[in-house]
């Protein structure tokens, strides 16, 4: 067994140990960290549906919309 001297010492690198974790975790908090997104993921795409729309030859365009929204949905899935 451990006498009483070892395990003051076995308790005060304990403590140092527990001290040291709490100030580092403390401190990650404070690190400022910039994160941008790319100039192209924040231009807004817009793709129209209109009743009087076509899913075979129309492009998503406000002059030649989809007719459903499934096929809007599909353009975007494949992103085109």
């Amino acid at each position: 067994m451990y006498n009483i001297k070892q395990f003051r010492q076995m308790q005060r690198k304990l403590v140092l140990l527990l001290t040291f974790s709490l100030v580092i975790s403390g401190m990650i908090g404070w690190i400022p960290i910039n994160a941008y997104a790319d100039q192209e993921s924040t231009d807004a795409v817009h793709i129209y549906v209109a009743k009087t729309g076509d899913d075979l030859s129309g492009d998503g365009l406000i002059n030649h919309p989809f007719l459903t929204l499934q096929k809007a949905k599909e353009v975007v899935h494949s992103g085109h």
